[in-house]
């Protein structure tokens, strides 16, 4: 498992290739949208990547709240209609400006009728598939779990990729959309595993009460 896991896990150039792509994001949008940020999330962050995996990335326009004390104040136009419609507008607007204006990026389809409206390109100059998403930060609040829990314990990364890798050959996940089960929900299986036994009872303890303090 462990030779597995160093053989196939995403190195430090494609890691460091990726948070390339995240940041010409943010310079594509930073000139209108001064406090955006791209948070880059899923396998290429979580610990839990392959070589050659996908690139998923969230973009929140509006990242930053202006000090009361400042005299200036960042202004923007309000978005009528419902966050669905508007994010629908704006994964439009953004794939026009991926299309026509971002060096390296092709294939570029605008997926508005999604549960989650995605835009969906290459970048042919880091060799990156990337799915961009607006607004929604679910998915880097659990990258950020999974990598906590990768780091926790070192048997779960190699248990994981294992696990992928036998349901990759017998033929329970596949890479084409459909109702297949996805790595990530194999990802929460094996946790959920690792759960009941008795080591792990001491680091649910410790979430137990980070969660209580923080709220």
């Amino acid at each position: 498992m462990k030779l597995l896991y160093s053989l196939t896990k995403l190195n430090y150039l494609g890691s460091r290739l990726r948070y390339l792509t995240v940041l010409q994001i943010d310079n594509m949008v930073s000139g209108m949208f001064p406090h955006a940020q791209a948070y880059p999330f899923g396998s290429s962050v979580n610990g839990y990547g392959k070589m050659g995996c996908d690139l998923d990335l969230v973009l929140r326009l509006v990242d930053k709240k202006s000090s009361e004390e400042s005299r200036l104040m960042f202004h923007c136009k309000v978005s009528n209609g419902s966050e669905r419609s508007t994010n629908q507008r704006h994964i439009e607007a953004f794939g026009d400006m991926i299309h026509l204006f971002l060096p390296g990026c092709v294939q570029v389809r605008r997926i508005v009728q999604a549960r989650i409206p995605i835009i969906k390109y290459h970048q042919q100059l880091t060799d990156v598939e990337c799915d961009l998403s607006i607004g929604n930060m679910s998915g880097v609040y659990m990258s950020e779990f999974l990598y906590l829990m990768g780091e926790i314990d070192q048997r779960v990364k190699p248990l994981v990729f294992t696990v992928r890798k036998w349901a990759e050959l017998v033929g329970i996940t596949n890479s084409s959309p459909g109702r297949w089960i996805t790595n990530f929900s194999l990802t929460l299986m094996v946790l959920a595993f690792l759960q009941s036994t008795v080591k792990w009872t001491t680091y649910l303890t410790i979430f137990e009460y980070v969660d209580k303090i923080s709220r």
